[in-house]
């Protein structure tokens, strides 16, 4: 589970009330909906559009007044407010379409930790501040970091933030450590760029807390929680792959809030054993569907 997003100096061990500008940061991965859903929409209105050819494996959270598009898979629930649409463009659910109020109550629990996680992240200070942008065009880095909650911050002056174009990036701490990227510019990458975990790290244990521009994701992959509130986010190309959880979409204020996965991506939470025994059932039987136009 996520361990508590605290300041290194706080108080030692697992479970640990912090109250930072006034917002309880005892968010655990769970609040934020990991190992239920992989995709979670936060604020109203925001539309997942999952095209074909693409799975998530896990489930999918809708927040109030949102939209599911599915010509893809989903292994898991599909978690839709009452006031949500599903619209069915041959795509698979392979566990069970949820609608109801007590589901509307689980997705404002999400939204609201979201929320309260995204703004706590961006109020802690670095603690790694030798890192103030990333931007990659191959080769590897390696980001190392100790025990407690280690802090990055990218503050994102002019066309930067966290940007590869191939590359692998590596953020490595021991058992019982954990990441906050916040990241207060662009969220870019393609061209076969890799963000993986090292030393005890899962992705549970990682945030990129994306402040300002939408992420995208092309031909890529990362391991982690992508956590971009009013942010418009697209993940597509040819083998993308994300590990971990996807945040994001609208609360009014941009102008096509949807989270847009596209071409052979993989969107997971960490699978049980017997999710991939699903997964492979569930693609031979999508790969017999054909795409319709969309809505």
């Amino acid at each position: 589970m996520l361990k508590l997003l605290r300041p290194v100096a706080a108080l030692p061990g697992f479970l640990v009330l912090a109250l930072l500008l006034g917002v309880a940061t005892n968010a655990k991965a769970g609040d934020i909906g990991f190992g239920k859903v992989a995709v979670l929409t936060n604020g109203g209105g925001t539309c997942v559009c999952l095209e074909q050819n693409s799975t998530v494996i896990g489930g999918v959270g809708i927040a109030p007044n949102g939209n599911m598009y599915n010509a893809g898979l989903i292994t898991g629930d599909l978690y839709l407010d009452t006031a949500g649409t599903y619209f069915n463009d041959g795509g698979t659910i392979g566990g069970s379409l949820l609608q109801n109020a007590a589901t509307d109550n689980l997705l404002k629990g999400w939204d609201s930790a979201a929320s309260s996680l995204s703004a706590a992240d961006a109020a802690l200070p670095a603690t790694i501040t030798s890192v103030t942008s990333i931007n990659m065009t191959g080769g590897s880095m390696t980001i190392t970091g100790g025990p407690g909650v280690n802090v990055i911050d990218l503050p994102g002056t002019g066309h930067s933030g966290l940007i590869m174009t191939g590359g692998v990036l590596t953020l490595s701490a021991p058992s019982g450590g954990s990441f906050v990227v916040n990241d207060f510019g662009e969220f870019m990458l393609s061209g076969g760029a890799k963000i993986v975990l090292g030393g005890g790290l899962g992705p549970a244990d990682v945030v990129f807390n994306v402040t300002e521009g939408g992420p995208s994701i092309e031909d890529s992959s990362m391991s982690g929680i992508l956590l971009a509130l009013n942010s418009q986010i697209v993940i597509g190309g040819d083998g993308s792959y994300v590990t971990g959880e996807v945040i994001g979409g609208g609360g009014g204020n941009v102008k096509n809030p949807e989270i847009d996965i596209s071409g052979k991506t993989t969107v997971s939470t960490v699978p049980e054993p017997s999710s991939l025994v699903l997964l492979g059932t569930m693609i031979g039987l999508t790969g017999l569907c054909r795409r319709k136009n969309r809505p």
